[in-house]
């Protein structure tokens, strides 16, 4: 084990956790080499140092290549928190000096990037011009809550589900606002100018939906079966709302689209809504952030754009339902 006579903070080095994380990212010691512009020896010769000074194995070496040892993996973990930390000093030095400045990392589904979070952008752009927003596209924000975790976002913005108790003690989820799916078509579509539609109608239409096993394709699934009827057969299917509402505006498709999307992009130019009822309840949309993380100087005024647009919708979430958990996007 580590020596005891000297504290592990006063021996552990930055440089070297630096370069295990480039060799474990790289899975390679001459690849994390040159791209730090040092030699593979002294790559090799520092892990090295790092392993006999904690006192465990930290890489596996391969056919395939470097990976991480379930104590390599432990030391990232904290490695990346470390780093994040550092990052974040650096950020509220910048800030303290002009509260203009700084950057904010959000993660979040395509449902949000081009409904509500343009919108709250350009809010919050017109007050921090200088703050740069990192926004990662993740269709899933669910599964472990990895890019939070991680440290690689600030913030997730997506879908969640009110079935059963959220199981995540470290994460703190406020509720923004209901979205619904519309139905939409062509403005010139002969369905655009009926007053009355009804699903068992448009079964046999041609339709561009999201994927089966995606909580939009499901729920789009759940309203055909609602009225007992069978889900369409899409002719396209794909994530893409930019694919399905381009599809849609051709005149050759009809597709379900998000009630955010509909009302905030200014991309809405040639759909309409099709007057059909969908039986399926409005699916709550949440920012989702670390409870035991500082949140950063420029994450506040953020949320605020994000919660007056979310206003400005003027859609609850299902009332009644205590807990949360948080649902495939």
């Amino acid at each position: 084990m580590a020596s005891r006579d000297i504290p592990l903070d006063r021996r552990l080095r930055l440089r070297d956790l630096r370069l295990l994380q480039e060799v474990v990212r790289l899975g390679s010691m001459a690849k994390a080499a040159r791209e730090l512009g040092i030699t593979q020896p002294a790559v090799s010769k520092a892990l090295a140092d790092l392993e006999r000074l904690l006192g465990v194995r930290l890489l596996d070496r391969g056919a395939g290549g470097v990976t991480a040892t379930a104590y390599g993996d432990a030391l990232l973990r904290h490695a990346n928190v470390m780093f994040d930390e550092l990052r974040r000093v650096n950020l509220d030095l910048a800030h303290l000096a002009d509260p203009s400045v700084g950057a904010l990392r959000i993660a979040c589904p395509e449902f949000v990037a081009a409904g509500i979070l343009p919108v709250a952008l350009e809010r919050f752009a017109r007050r921090f011009p200088r703050v740069v927003v990192d926004v990662v596209q993740a269709e899933n924000i669910a599964p472990e809550f990895r890019l939070l975790r991680d440290r690689q976002v600030d913030l997730m913005v997506g879908r969640v589900l009110a079935l059963q108790p959220l199981a995540h003690d470290d994460v703190a989820v406020e509720l923004l606002f209901g979205e619904r799916l519309h139905v939409v078509a062509a403005a010139a579509s002969r369905w655009a100018k009926k007053r009355k539609v009804s699903l068992a109608d448009l079964v046999d239409e041609r339709w561009t939906l999201p994927p089966g096993d995606s909580v939009a394709g499901g729920l789009a699934a759940e309203a055909f079966a609602a009225e007992n009827l069978p889900a369409p057969e899409a002719t396209v299917i794909s994530f893409s709302l930019h694919l399905r509402k381009a599809a849609a505006a051709s005149g050759g498709f009809l597709t379900v689209l998000h009630d955010s999307v509909l009302r905030l992009s200014r991309e809405r130019s040639g759909l309409r809504i099709l007057p059909v009822s969908l039986k399926i309840k409005a699916q709550p949309v949440a920012v989702i952030t670390l409870k035991e993380r500082t949140i950063l100087p420029a994450a506040q005024p953020f949320l605020d754009c994000l919660r007056a647009v979310a206003m400005s919708l003027k859609a609850k979430p299902p009332a009644g339902d205590r807990g949360l958990r948080l649902a495939e996007s």
